[in-house]
Parts: C-alpha cells; structure tokens; sequence
C-alpha cells in the first residue's frame, strides 16, 4: 500500500454481494475516493493495518462477521478510534433497525436501495464531518501546546536569594534573563530603576516621582 496522502479520504466497502461491493466501490472512486473491498467483517479487520481506512461503508447483515459486531470491534479499538462506520441494509431499514445500528456505534445509517447521485451525497457529508472533527483536534492539539507553553514558568522556581541566579531542572545555576528567555518567548530590554539610578549615579539626577527606568 502506497503511502497516504494528507488530503486523501479512504473508504472500505465491506458487502457480501459481490456486485453491490464492486459497483459501490466503482461509484465512489468516480467520486475521487481510494477504495478498497472485502465481503465480510472479519476480512475487514484484517485490511485495517494496511489499508487504513478514514471510513468504512459496511453492509449490516453478513455471514461470519455482520455490520454491527464490525462496529463494535472497530469503536473498541482505541487505535482506529478515527474511523467513521456507516451502516447500510437493504433489509434493515425499519426505524427500529436503524435505531439499533446507531446504538451500537455507527456514526450512520443507509437504508438501501437508493440511488448512487444520493449515496454519493451522503458519503460526502459524513467526510465534511470527518474532515471537521480533525480540524477540529488538530486545534485542541495546537492551543494545549499552547497553553503548556504559557504555564512553563509556573510553579516554584529556585533561585538564589543572594545573587538572584535560577537553578534549572538539571541542578545548573544562570541568570535569570537566560532562565526565562530559555523557558520562554520574552525578550529582555536593560534599564535602571530610579533607585539603581541614585545608587550607581548618584550625579543623575532624577525628576520629581520619576519613576520610569532609565535605559542604560
């Protein structure tokens, strides 16, 4: 299996009936998606290490492995946590049928048959949420990176009563301005507060409630 492109979508097509898969796998590359095929849950499972679908299009009712255990065994998987199942049936299709495809963790429910301008349709609406979901983590990824980022100089910091140095987390002592700019995206501009001012300048004289530093 060739590398995976960032923007490609993959579908598996699980069906028994040999020409419901292949013509749904025909109709769906025509939409621009990879495909691949197998006839039964178990087969499916055995193509998710290298196939790596993003959703899987599976019939419920099939021998060996049917739809709904296929769901099951995939939302159990914390590894293919990801991957959206959709149900769909030409048989069950009741909503009580419908009802219980959802409640076993399919993200949705085709009730067959019906027509390839609408199934095409709705495998592209369960993308655009796809799609959105990870948009969606990838933000939560970046602000918690964020966050961790803003919180680094948290917490207790040892420093040095005397001369005023910071001891990092592998026991080594250096000024603060290194410490936070390591620690940190601050940058440091050098002045002399009024009362350094007097104390090494004590010709300078400072303005009434002169508080501003003076920049060195």
């Amino acid at each position: 299996m060739s590398p995976k492109k960032t923007d490609e979508i993959r579908i598996l097509v699980v069906d028994d009936n040999a020409n419901v898969a292949r013509g749904t796998a025909r109709l769906l590359e025509q939409a621009g998606y990879v495909i691949a095929a197998t006839s039964n849950g178990l087969e499916a499972m055995a193509a998710m290490p290298t196939f790596r679908p993003d959703l899987v299009l599976t019939d419920r009712d099939m021998p060996g492995m049917d739809g709904l255990a296929l769901c099951q065994r995939i939302k159990a998987d914390p590894a293919l946590a990801d991957v959206l199942v959709i149900l769909n049936s030409g048989t069950f299709t009741l909503s009580e049928d419908q009802t219980a495809g959802l409640n076993s963790g399919a993200d949705g429910y085709i009730a067959r048959p019906i027509a390839n301008r609408e199934l095409v349709a709705r495998v592209d609406a369960y993308v655009r949420i796809l799609r959105l979901n990870r948009s969606l983590r990838e933000k939560n990824t970046e602000l918690e990176a964020a966050l961790a980022k803003v919180k680094l100089l948290s917490g207790l910091v040892p420093i040095c009563s005397g001369c005023k140095q910071i001891r990092d987390d592998k026991g080594y002592w250096s000024e603060v301005e290194s410490y936070v700019q390591k620690h940190s995206e601050a940058k440091f501009t050098h002045g002399l507060c009024p009362k350094c001012t007097q104390k090494y300048f004590p010709d300078l004289e400072a303005g009434p409630g002169d508080s501003n530093p003076r920049t060195a």
